[in-house]
């Protein structure tokens, strides 16, 4: 195990943010079995206090696992590799994890999500005097209990099966690969596919926002739809296209397919804005997917959730762009240096 400072205060961070969860839900329990706002007894006016402290709980725990998973990626990208033999970025700090180090991410990522949908229904039920999702916002915290427990233990796996003895392969393992039998495996999707679904996906995004910010006028299950289809084709196109394509740009040498290496400080740590953009379209589209269900089936919240799915809409077509121009300019200007792409 490497203990680094930087790990080690991700760790904490982590433990304080599952204390704060499990504390709210301990009263979301109380709120799944004894919510009744109608009846404005004693014990219900308690539980609504309670409910306030826990709002509390939740909203800090999101904010601690956010600034824990930043200076986790920081780790892995930035320092962790020095200290892993044979390392050259987060792909080999991920390999000396083991599975557990893809699974870290994978939940921490799914986490968040969960927990930002869970904020934008609380903001939006907050608007209301009478707060009338105050019961499915706390059984909402209960699905979450268990997946923060298990994201913290799988977190705590990953930084323990760390080895700063045993060598990795690294960013190695993919040059000797594309050295021995470059074009030996062709890939199930053509490139020209990869690019045309992203930047399909990437112009409805963008479409969609700019008529939301244009027009105003409520929630539109038609855009809802939209979103909750091209989010996740734009999520996995997006990443792959930089992965295969458009990184080599950056690191200028093909058969490349690193996407931890665009945190490295040759390539202007890049990764930050490019992941950075990335997770704000996958966390605003949740937020609009929240916040129209939330207008449709509590009509009394709807101009507040038609807001606040306006608004994830803009920043959704906002981090689109961001995130195309980030990756996808370099590849132009390659293109106007030397008149062709780089892949021939």
């Amino acid at each position: 195990m490497i203990l680094h400072p930087l790990l080690f205060g991700a760790l904490v961070m982590d433990a304080l943010g599952l204390l704060l969860v499990l504390g709210a839900a301990r009263t979301a329990v109380a709120v799944a079995l004894r919510w009744s706002p109608e009846t404005g007894t004693a014990a219900q006016l308690t539980l609504e206090g309670q409910t306030e402290s826990a709002g509390v709980c939740c909203r800090m725990a999101l904010a601690i696992w956010m600034l824990a998973t930043i200076v986790l990626v920081a780790a892995t990208a930035e320092v962790m590799p020095s200290l892993v033999p044979g390392a050259m970025c987060g792909t080999g700090v991920l390999q000396a994890m083991g599975r557990s180090g893809t699974q870290t991410l994978i939940l921490r990522l799914l986490l968040l999500l969960g927990m930002g949908g869970w904020l934008v229904l609380d903001r939006i039920n907050s608007r209301h005097p009478l707060g009338p999702m105050t019961d499915l916002l706390f059984r909402w915290w209960l699905v979450l209990t268990p997946l923060a427990a298990v994201a913290f233990w799988v977190t705590a796996s990953a930084i323990w099966h760390l080895d700063p003895h045993t060598p990795v392969s690294c960013c190695t393992a993919v040059y000797d690969a594309a050295l021995a039998a470059p074009g030996a495996h062709e890939p199930l999707i053509p490139d020209t596919v990869l690019i045309g679904a992203w930047a399909a996906a990437s112009l409805v995004l963008v479409a969609i926002g700019l008529h939301a910010g244009v027009r105003p006028d409520g929630i539109r299950p038609w855009r809802n739809m939209a979103l909750v289809v091209m989010v996740p084709i734009w999520s996995v196109a997006a990443l792959t296209v930089t992965s295969r394509i458009l990184a080599a740009y950056y690191y200028e040498v093909l058969y490349h397919h690193c996407l931890w290496c665009l945190f490295l400080p040759e390539h202007q740590r890049v990764g930050w804005l490019v992941f950075g953009a990335w997770g704000v379209v996958l966390m605003e589209g949740t937020a609009a997917w929240v916040a129209a269900s939330a207008g449709q089936k509590f009509p009394e919240v709807a101009p507040w959730a038609a807001k606040r799915q306006r608004r994830a809409m803009i920043g959704i077509a906002a981090a689109v762009i961001v995130f195309s121009a980030t990756t996808g300019l370099p590849a132009l200007v390659w293109r106007f240096r030397f008149g062709m792409w780089m892949s021939g």
